[in-house]
This record gives C-alpha cells, structure tokens and sequence, in this order.
C-alpha cells in the first residue's frame, strides 16, 4: 500500500495558506522539453549529472515552507502576492543556475480559499498556455571553434575531460554536467563516457519511455491543495517504486535511469532486459496503483479520485536501436512511440499499453500510427515495420511468444521475413508448408497453444515483421 504523510500534508498545506493571507496566489512550474535536457549529451556521466541537476532543484524547492509539492522541475506553491513576483524570478534563476540555462514554465493566479477547486483549475488553463511564453534559452552562437562534441547544439568551450578525447572540445554545460555526474557516482560507474557497454552483442540498445495512462482524468478529480499534494505524491511513489523494482527483477546491471521525477521514466537498458522491465514495470505500476488506498484518508474509499488512482495504468514506448545514435534522437522517437501507446489505451479503453520499435541499423524507425498488421494502402497485405502495440496484459505472452521463436532457425525465421514481400494468399500457401515439413515451427505453434494441423488456426498467429525481429533480439541472430 502507498503511504503518505497525511498530517504533514495538511500541516504544510494549511500553513501556507495562512501564510498567503487573503491575497496569496497559488504559482504552477514545470521544466520545458526535461528530455531534452537530460539526454542532450550522449555520455552516461553527463545524462547522470543532468538528473542529478533536476534532484537539487526538487529538493530545494521543497525546501520552501510554500511548497504544496515539487517533483521532476514541476510543482505547486502558495505564496503571499506581496512575494509572487520575487518568488518566480528566484525559482526561474535557481533552475536555470542548476541545469546551466534551460527553461522553466511557470504560471500564477489569484487563491480563493472558499473555492480551491476554481483556482485550481485556472491555473491548469494558465500553464497550458504558459510554455508558449517562457523565457527561450540563450545559447551561445559563436561557433569560431566549432559545435560542442558531445551535444553537438552548443559552441565548444573547453577541452574534454573523456580520457580518449584527441583534441574534442565540448560546451559549458556539457562539462559542467560531467562534473556533477562524477559528484555522485564513484569508482567505473563515475566514468562511463559511453553507451556501449549497454548494448548487445549487435550493438542495439533499448530506450524506454512510459508516461502514466488516465492522469489527467485522475488530477483534475482533484479539488483542493490538500488532495493534489496526496494525490501527486502517490503517483510519484507508485511510479518511483515500480521503477525500482522493475530494475531489480529484470537484472540489468548497466542499465541508465535518469530521475526525471513523478509518472514520466526514461532508462536505457540492453534490448533483452528491456523486455523483461517493461513486463515488471506494467505489473507494478498496477499492483501499486490497485493497492494505493484511500492515502490516510486523504482521499476517501469510494470517491472519484481514489477509484481513478486505483484503476491508473502505463503506456510505454520502447526503441531498439543502435547505441551510437545521438541519444536525443532516440529519446524522441521513443517518446513518439510512448505517446502512439497512450493513444491505444483511449481508444481502447485499456489500463496499460505497450508500442514498440525496432531499428536493426542505422536507418529511421517507422513509429507510424497506421495499423501494423495491414498496410492499409494494400489491404490484406502484411507489414513489412517492426512496430507493434500491444495492450498492457499481453505484453508478457508477446514476449515469451518470441523468445520461443527464436529456437526456430535463423535462416527459417529470414525466409519469412523475407517472403512476407508476396501477394497475402501467395505468402500463407508458402508458410503453411514450411509449418507442414518444420518441426520447430511446428513446436512453436503448439507452445502458442496453437494447433498446427489447423491452418485457419496456424494463419492468425503467423508471426509478423516485429514478431521476428523480437525474436532475433531473443536469440542473438544475426
């Protein structure tokens, strides 16, 4: 079960409110584009000292008697209007002092105590509109000596620090972030300069980005200071928890978590393990989420807002690619990805859902949002993408379905990929004697449960593009 501190909750909330009098102004933040800021350097020492940049920047603010709650550069405060203004362009300096000049959103209102529920609903309106108008980030655009080497968006200042470095020069920021990374990580963890040791054997990582599915249905269940700060810190913990012990079962020892705070994960894990986190990580967040009780009394069995908290899910979107792709550019795609997965579950009313990609070379992952099964503009015809969605509860079978496929011959599972390029009937009549002389396909079909002799039954569970291509992640085909 969750727990929450519900008598300092309400202790902090009520004084804050006596604090602002009866002209307070409630003040909403949240960093701009945090990924992008978090991965703008491909060096694990540098994403580390970036998230550890974000940390300080939570706990200071948290450190402020106004704070309602503050997590992942976003939160809430309550202030006295006398102090509103000063109170902005402390926090606005500090996040941008602490992560060397990126953007912080921030957005106030007029606090009616005898209406929390309006006040805070005007300010949702607000920040909706408010990253549109924050401060842009200055950026140097003297490139006399060339772009920074290791984000490649900034002017090259300083030599690098990397031990093989030849002559490279990197930005302000990037240097500075390697000095915070090596901070707090000591021994070879406090020198990790690359990606590769994350990846596989063919050198392909996984990038994985999971955002919480029905949130803002559950937030906006929220009515006042009291409920919002229980109800954050809850989904900050059932996100923090199943992440952690996500790590733990799947057993990736080289795995990257960049903290980027409340519902929103990033990791970069070998492509394997990856599979196994993400099984972990659904099951978590629903277990947690199901068991997260009325939080003290916080938020009362049977309300509107607890039953939302019971029934929060996950979507995720996970790349596979190679791990010398600028680590931005992967984020992306992966978040595009996240973002297809959430959509699912709209559409299909599902708890957790599950999109993923993956890119064997060096060429752009087709995260499209068409059907994955049917190339919609030859109907019949199956995809040629290694992209597939999967709800949430069928992500394990999917998994252990290819992992089980990869025991088929490599050459057997390339002829189907291959072949998958003919007319629909053509391709079937070809894999149906391939099923009828094979043995391991034969095996394999009857671990999916699947009878082989039954060739209507063996034509809905011929494996497509992504199927295959997980199955070569499982196996270590070339």
């Amino acid at each position: 079960m969750i727990k929450v501190d519900a008598p300092e909750i309400r202790r902090r909330v009520a004084s804050a409110i006596a604090n602002a009098g009866s002209a307070g102004r409630l003040i909403g933040f949240e960093a701009v584009e945090i990924q992008r800021f978090v991965t703008a350097s491909s060096r694990p020492i540098a994403i580390q000292g970036a998230s550890e940049a974000l940390k300080r920047f939570d706990n200071g603010v948290s450190g402020h008697t106004d704070t309602i709650f503050a997590g992942g550069g976003r939160g809430l405060m309550l202030v006295p209007e006398s102090i509103a203004a000063k109170r902005i362009a402390d926090i606005k300096t500090e996040f941008r002092d602490l992560t060397h000049g990126a953007p912080l959103s921030v957005a106030d209102v007029p606090f009616d105590p005898s209406n929390e529920a309006g006040s805070l609903r005007w300010l949702w309106m607000k920040q909706a509109a408010a990253q549109d108008a924050c401060d842009l980030e200055r950026i140097d655009l003297d490139f006399n000596d060339g772009p920074c080497a290791d984000c490649q968006a900034r002017a090259a200042t300083r030599q690098s620090r990397k031990p093989d470095a030849k002559g490279e020069r990197v930005c302000d920021r990037c240097d500075a972030l390697i000095d915070r990374g090596r901070d707090v990580q000591t021994g070879a963890a406090g020198e990790r300069w690359t990606l590769d040791e994350i990846a596989d054997s063919r050198g392909l990582m996984a990038v994985v980005c999971a955002d919480g599915n029905n949130l803002g249905r559950f937030f906006r269940s929220l009515d006042s200071l009291v409920t919002l700060a229980a109800g954050s810190n809850a989904v900050s913990a059932i996100f923090r928890g199943a992440h952690v012990n996500a790590l733990k079962n799947s057993r990736d020892e080289h795995h990257i978590s960049p903290v980027t705070g409340g519902d929103d994960i990033k990791a970069f894990l070998t492509p394997s393990t990856a599979l196994d986190y993400v099984i972990h990580l659904i099951a978590e967040v629903e277990k947690l989420a199901s068991n997260a009780g009325d939080l003290e009394g916080l938020l009362p069995s049977g309300s509107r807002s607890s039953e939302r908290l019971r029934e929060l899910g996950v979507g995720v979107g996970i790349l596979i690619a190679p791990y010398h792709v600028p680590i931005t550019r992967l984020v992306e795609h992966a978040l595009r990805l996240e973002k297809q997965a959430k959509g699912v579950a709209l559409s299909q009313s599902a708890r957790s859902t599950v999109r993923i990609a993956i890119m064997m070379s060096d060429g752009e992952p087709d995260t499209a949002d068409e059907d994955e099964d049917v190339d919609k503009k030859q109907p019949g015809r199956r995809s040629e993408r290694a992209v597939r969605s999967v709800v949430g509860s069928d992500w394990k079978h999917l998994v252990e379905d290819a992992r089980s496929l990869g025991t088929v011959k490599a050459s057997q599972r390339s002829a189907a990929a291959n072949t998958m390029k003919l007319d629909p009937s053509e391709f079937e009549n070809w894999f149906l004697y391939q099923v009828a002389r094979s043995s391991e396909w034969q095996r394999w079909f009857q671990r999916c449960g699947v009878d082989w002799r039954d060739r209507a039954a063996v034509r809905q569970r011929i494996p497509d593009r992504a199927m295959l291509s997980l199955a070569r992640l499982g196996s270590g085909a070339q």
